[in-house]
């Protein structure tokens, strides 16, 4: 994480506290989403140029991708109350909504306690009862403008029947009436587009949510895969900490090295020490005096490994002990 950060300073910096931050909400992702969002979208200006995808895969365990859909939701929700009891998965279904169609949908249904397909279905038929409205008033809005036309039609054509003793202000309030109806005809008509565009919008929308609930399953999986790996190695030291308990760890250690406490031995070490062939950085940054000290340690491991493979390659023959 030091390596990322655009410091080399011992305190505490701002991004190391958004660093911690991150991975104490990606651990909750459900409960804290927005919190989440909070702190990528602070942390992302304070990580240096070209680092922030290692920097959001080192604190949050997540892709890039993700990580920009968390941003997207802090700055379009805030820390709301109302937003922030919903789940990942009802949050990100409504983040391509307009401000005006999510306050519908909420004081209409129970978002919470709804799955992703229901909320799916309720957008749908949230918008396609709009479209039928906006159809409905179109289509209306035509006839009135129909039946306008034509009236005004008529009065110029028996206007004109009875010959030029016509009213100079009649024809021009006629000629009038003729303008607004081409004016509402071409209204009409924008409205029947704009109609038009938001079905088209809709099916995009619904094929980017479908795109996003795929999204959301793969982090979840990741989550779940994580969850049981750390509950395994708890319950293998659970049962470790029995056997000493017993007595038996005790009696293994003393006459034999099986290949399962050697096996978690081996898990446990690599889980502390698993980062340090990529800490060049730190090792190129640290005094030389500390620095002879981890050399000194990684020669003990370095001669035990040795030792290690000389006493694996051996093998028994008539008389003795051969090693190669």
């Amino acid at each position: 994480m030091n390596e990322i950060a655009n410091t080399t300073q011992t305190a505490l910096t701002p991004l190391d506290d958004l660093a911690m931050q991150a991975q104490m909400f990606s651990c909750g992702a459900a409960m804290n989403l927005l919190q989440l969002g909070r702190v990528l979208t602070e942390a992302k200006p304070l990580v240096s140029h070209g680092a922030w995808e290692d920097w959001v895969q080192a604190n949050a365990h997540m892709p890039v991708r993700t990580a920009q859909q968390y941003m997207q939701a802090y700055r379009t929700f805030g820390l709301n109350q109302r937003y922030a009891q919903l789940g990942p998965s009802q949050i990100i279904k409504l983040l391509p909504m307009t401000e005006e169609e999510r306050e519908k949908l909420l004081n209409e249904n129970d978002v919470e306690n709804m799955t992703t397909r229901e909320i799916d279905e309720a957008i749908r038929a949230q918008r396609e009862k709009i479209r039928a409205e906006a159809m409905a008033d179109a289509q209306g809005a035509i006839a009135e403008a129909n039946e306008a036309r034509t009236a005004a039609e008529r009065k110029v054509a028996a206007l004109e029947a009875k010959g030029p003793e016509i009213p100079a202000e009649l024809l021009q309030e006629l000629q009038d009436r003729k303008e607004e109806a081409a004016q509402s005809r071409a209204e009409l008509e924008r409205v029947t587009q704009c109609a038009k565009d938001s079905l088209d919008e809709s099916i995009r929308l619904r094929k980017e949510n479908a795109q996003l609930a795929r999204d959301i399953q793969e982090q979840e999986g990741i989550l779940r895969d994580q969850q049981e790996a750390m509950n395994r190695t708890r319950e293998e030291l659970l049962n470790l900490k029995s056997a000493q308990a017993r007595g038996d760890a005790a009696t293994a250690a003393g006459d034999e090295l099986t290949i399962d406490v050697f096996s978690r031995a081996v898990r446990e070490f690599m889980g502390l020490v698993a980062r340090m062939p990529y800490m060049q950085t730190t090792f190129g940054n640290m005094p030389q005096e500390e620095k002879q000290r981890y050399a000194e340690l990684l020669r003990t491991v370095e001669g035990w490994a040795t030792g290690a493979r000389q006493a694996l390659d051996s093998y028994c023959v008539e008389g003795g002990i051969i090693v190669e």
